[in-house]
């Protein structure tokens, strides 16, 4: 037993097989073998009267948590302690607070440190009487438990675990474990805090104030004066010097904190701890709301100058990494040579000589305010091929979107902020813009065309030798949708590299055919092949096959003219009018044979030029035609069977040549 082990049966004496038979005012009490072993409980009186609701509030700055007892030693152990300020918080009947209540369900009493119900209860009827008013548990002075009115004010123990601490903050410490201070006895009627290194802080019971003082010597450092006397020099509190602390003399103000908060904690000015990253994050965490105070992300290094760009390490050229984004075309405009864009340039940089707080890791970015991008370096640039020379902003920001390389505060630092170097993290500047930008179409190939268009940035000449895009970090993305009403998007690509100070994000502009196709070159063809139709008609019929041959060249003109009229006016020769031009050739040399092959078969002139070279066969009639005008109909089915079908294959195979040689 003393070695806390649990032993066999012994084979000599063994209280599981031999009764024991007790003499004298002797108390039986079965107990298990690990309670004898565990620690007892360090518990801290406060003696000032708080309601329920105050006392939880106060262990918690205390870094500790209200007393419950798990055990019956425990419980008598808290008795015991409680018994040395029973003059102080008696009253009628001596009560003091316990850690429990029981408000959400009536009768299961819940631990309020770890919201986890008790497994151990020291009531004696009639307690607890229950009810909605008595939510609260209180240690009486026979030490059995009773329920009360939260309401009520009691003093109260608190819970300390030997490993937790309480750090002083703002004085001059050369390491933290001299910021180590420790709830330990009790000086002036209260509790003392003892540091690690012959520091205390102690209860001036005369001039009702805390002292800081160092007790080898007898010497005070420091003094504070707490309006409410009942509370603790936890939290902010500004402290008069009465000897030279940290360099400042007698009779001056030092602003320490007191408290339990960590490195990677905020504290708030009432001594709470809460995450760093409820720090600023636009909701109240402090219960005073001090954790919404002061959020100015960004902190400026001595000497920053802010038309000054940042460098590099070791003084080498600032790159800065591009991000493009293109989120749709508005409007693609073929006769203006423009094109109408919606985008997003987000270029990122790294400054040195900035810190960085308040950043939320939890979320994707944290934006700076107006008020401080006023306040540093942003890069500017210059959109160069935009159609008058200016675009609309739709928005902007600057954020940070990386939280590397946290930086704890000093262990002397009142204010417990947490910190990011520039150097780590890098700022991004994102602008939203929408536009008109001039693109040079080429039209030759039309409608089979393919235009190459881009978007070029410029940085300021007087960035030259200082500030350059980055060659490598770089991306370009197309989010919009890829086909378009008379386009399909291709290959967004940002360009070669050819001078630091520009970028040109590219991007290709493929026609699609399938509407021109069919109101322009299905319409061209159709009127084709009824010209090459009037050919088979009879040759008697000249007044079909004119009016047949002229309708079809003037409608096809009427095309003509009505597709130039929706391209740009150009001096150069388009594919699409060499199409035009050649049908209307052969439009017209089928009006041209037509005319022709009608005079050599009835005009009498004809006849009477040819008369001389005529064979007249004495057996044939009269009125039989010279030999030389049957070879007319031979002509025209040569013509329109074997010539004029090649000359249209020939072409149509080198059009589709070089349409496709121009894609």
């Amino acid at each position: 037993m003393a070695d806390c082990l649990t032993n066999g049966r012994g084979n000599l004496f063994s209280l599981d097989t031999s009764p024991l038979e007790l003499f004298g005012p002797v108390v039986e009490v079965m107990m298990d073998v690990g309670d004898l072993c565990r620690s007892q409980p360090y518990y801290v009186v406060m003696p000032e009267h708080r309601t329920a609701a105050e006392t939880f509030k106060q262990c918690r700055s205390l870094g500790a948590k209200t007393a419950v007892p798990t055990t019956t030693l425990e419980n008598a152990h808290l008795l015991d302690t409680l018994s040395l300020f029973s003059d102080t918080c008696s009253n009628s009947v001596w009560k003091m607070w316990l850690g429990i209540v029981d408000e959400e369900e009536e009768g299961v009493w819940v631990d309020v440190s770890t919201n986890t119900e008790i497994t151990f209860t020291n009531f004696k009827p009639p307690y607890p009487f229950g009810g909605t008013a008595l939510n609260c548990a209180s240690l009486f002075e026979d030490g059995f438990w009773g329920d009360e009115i939260c309401s009520n004010y009691k003093c109260a123990a608190c819970h300390h675990r030997r490993s937790d601490y309480l750090y002083l903050r703002g004085l001059c410490f050369q390491s933290e474990h001299e910021t180590r201070f420790r709830v330990e006895g009790y000086l002036g009627g209260r509790p003392l805090f003892r540091g690690f290194y012959d520091r205390a802080i102690m209860w001036d019971e005369v001039k009702h104030r805390w002292l800081l003082i160092i007790p080898s010597v007898n010497s005070t450092l420091a003094w504070v004066d707490i309006p409410d006397t009942r509370s603790y020099p936890l939290g902010h509190q500004h402290w008069v010097t009465e000897e030279t602390v940290c360099g400042k003399g007698h009779g001056a103000n030092i602003t320490l904190s007191l408290s339990p908060c960590a490195s990677h904690q905020f504290m708030c000015a009432s001594g709470d701890c809460v995450d760093s990253q409820l720090r600023c994050d636009l909701r109240y965490d402090c219960d005073d709301g001090d954790d919404e105070d002061d959020c100015e992300i960004i902190v400026l290094n001595r000497g920053y100058r802010r038309h000054l760009p940042p460098v590099e390490a070791e003084g080498s050229l600032l790159k800065l990494s591009p991000s493009v984004t293109l989120s749709r075309f508005t409007d693609i405009n073929d006769i203006k040579m423009t094109f109408a864009i919606e985008f997003h340039i987000a270029l990122s940089w790294k400054d040195g000589r900035l810190n960085f707080r308040h950043l939320i890791t939890k979320k994707k970015n944290t934006v700076l305010g107006e008020e401080e991008v006023a306040r540093i370096w942003t890069p500017q640039y210059q959109l160069v091929n935009v159609e008058g020379g200016q675009v609309q902003v739709l928005a902007q920001a600057v954020a940070l979107t990386t939280t590397n390389n946290v930086t704890f505060p000093h262990h002397n630092d009142v204010i417990m902020d947490v910190s990011y170097p520039g150097s780590h993290n890098p700022l991004t500047q994102t602008r939203q813009y929408t536009g008109k930008f001039i693109c040079a179409f080429e039209l030759y190939a039309y409608p089979f065309d393919v235009q190459l268009c881009s978007i070029n940035i410029r940085l300021p000449q007087a960035y030259e030798d200082y500030v350059q895009f980055s060659d490598t970090q770089r991306s370009v993305l197309y989010a919009g949708p890829k086909e378009l009403s008379s386009y399909i998007i291709y290959n967004v690509r940002l360009g070669e590299v050819k001078d630091g100070g520009w970028l040109t994000v590219e991007f290709e502009l493929h026609r699609r055919q399938g509407v021109i196709v069919l109101a322009t070159f299905l319409p061209s063809v159709l009127l084709l092949l009824v010209s090459w139709a009037t050919l088979f008609i009879k040759l008697e019929a000249l007044n079909v096959r004119a009016i047949m041959s002229l309708t079809t060249l003037l409608v096809l003109y009427t095309l003509f003219s009505n597709t130039s009229r929706t391209l740009p006016a150009t001096a150069t020769i388009k594919l699409i009018d060499v199409w035009f031009l050649f049908i209307i050739v052969l439009l017209f040399i089928n009006i041209m044979i037509h005319i022709f092959i009608t005079l050599t078969t009835d005009d009498t002139w004809f006849r009477r030029v040819s008369k001389p070279l005529t064979v007249v066969d004495p057996i044939v009639s009269e009125n039989t035609h010279p030999s030389s005008v049957a070879t007319s109909p031979k002509f025209l089915a040569v013509y329109r069977i074997i010539i004029f079908p090649t000359i249209v294959f020939i072409f149509g195979v080198t059009f589709i040549v070089l349409c496709y040689r121009h894609q």
